[in-house]
């Protein structure tokens, strides 16, 4: 087993919903959606922290396996301690290539506070 495998948490895609509620209307809420693993790890790198001080949350690397790329703005939850990120850039922008023995994906993230409405 790898390092990288030893790090790998289960986490779900949670997915925008919208349901009818009992006054023939909507309801808008996020709800689980697929599992995946994936090792959740603070950027401590010189951008990051530039990129802390002008606001923005704290800079998260994500590595998934590449069938579980993750793509802008989707949002996930670490289930070890129900954290929710959103992703803030393409995975497949970053992978490795199909011969390459390693099979990863690498995208950026933010940690949330809470769901989004």
């Amino acid at each position: 087993m790898s390092l990288i495998d030893e790090n790998m948490m289960p986490c779900v895609k949670m997915v925008w919903e919208q349901r009818p509620d009992d006054e023939s209307g909507l309801v808008n809420s996020y709800v689980e959606g697929a599992l995946f693993e994936a090792a959740v790890v603070l950027d401590t790198s010189t951008e990051a922290r530039v990129a802390q001080q002008q606001g923005l949350e704290s800079v998260y690397t994500v590595l998934t396996r590449r069938k579980d790329a993750l793509t802008y703005r989707e949002i996930f939850m670490r289930l070890a301690d129900g954290a929710y990120f959103r992703v803030t850039s393409e995975a497949k922008e970053k992978q490795t290539p199909h011969s390459a023995g390693l099979d990863m994906s690498m995208a950026t993230a933010e940690k949330l506070a809470r769901l989004p409405k």
